[in-house]
């Protein structure tokens, strides 16, 4: 009936039994029948909603207390930087030239995350586990090499916070979805790693591969959201004339869907200086947020 009449037009009202003849048998009174209709609701789509339900959510970023669930933050070593949270429901493009630091960069972002309670897993078809732990290890330390008393004590820290997908070579996106979903429901894992795009079934150039690429970063998106989980994803840049400067969005390779449906875009470069050049003001390297869709603050250099 509602269809027909429009349901727009319609209101749906619960009574106190299956039915009103039977709420009126069981003793309902004229004014119960009055206040369900008064609290009658209007069948709006699912998606649609008033912002005002929302304020809650804002007044908690705005004056978050101690018992407001906190968004982890990029932290480097001991240092938050509070103008950016690892959001769940977004996926974050890293870029740069390569042997500048990129893959380095995030295990250090990484190890942040973790550090404020994080859980993650790691899938590099490039580097075999143990050398990725080496270097996470090297990181976490601060040493080049850790007593083997320190490398137990690191292990028991790591332990319950991250995984590999341990596959050396080229894996099929979505078997490291359906297994990154494992263990986000598994074992709360929210902070996923694919280095690289190129070391998945995604062809990187030829006949369909641009329409291809879009199609996995929309399955990536899907996944995030579907998860409330955040996805680290390393891109290439398309080849640079020199190295003397950092890359931007716009120089990832291939579509342009990749930085375009990503939330985040980082850029890593590090200078090419020579051991006995003179120091001098120029920076040694660059950690460059060139997007962040829905934060303050929309580029930064570090």
């Amino acid at each position: 009936m509602a269809q027909r009449l429009g349901i727009e037009r319609c209101r749906v009202a619960t009574l106190g039994a299956k039915d009103a003849n039977q709420w009126l048998m069981d003793g309902a009174t004229d004014a119960d029948f009055c206040a369900a209709i008064a609290d009658a609701k209007a069948q709006d789509p699912e998606e649609m909603v008033q912002f005002a339900d929302f304020m809650a959510q804002v007044e908690a970023k705005l004056y978050p207390t101690g018992h407001s669930p906190r968004l982890p933050l990029l932290r480097i070593g001991h240092r938050d930087h509070e103008w950016f949270e690892f959001r769940g429901g977004e996926y974050s493009v890293w870029t740069g030239i390569n042997g500048h630091g990129k893959s380095l960069a995030l295990s250090q972002v990484l190890l942040g995350l973790a550090d404020q309670g994080g859980r993650c897993m790691v899938f590099s078809g490039e580097m075999p586990a143990a050398t990725q732990l080496l270097r996470m290890t090297k990181q976490a330390a601060g040493l080049a090499k850790p007593s083997p008393a320190y490398l137990d004590a690191i292990a028991d820290w790591v332990r319950d916070k991250f995984w590999v997908f341990n596959r050396l070579g080229s894996a099929a996106l979505d078997d490291l979805l359906r297994i990154f979903e494992y263990a986000s429901r598994r074992y709360g894992v929210r902070q996923f790693v694919i280095d690289s795009l190129m070391m998945t079934d995604v062809p990187e150039d030829g006949n369909g591969a641009i329409t291809k690429q879009k199609q996995a970063v929309q399955k990536i998106a899907d996944f995030v959201k579907r998860t409330d989980s955040h996805l680290h994803l390393v891109a290439h840049p398309r080849k640079q004339p020199d190295e003397s400067k950092n890359v931007g969005k716009m120089d990832v390779a291939g579509s342009s869907k990749i930085t375009d449906a990503a939330d985040n875009v980082w850029s890593i470069w590090s200078a090419r200086k020579p051991d006995d050049e003179a120091p001098d003001d120029k920076p040694d390297a660059l950690f460059e947020l060139q997007k962040q869709r829905n934060g303050e603050v929309q580029h930064k250099k570090l």
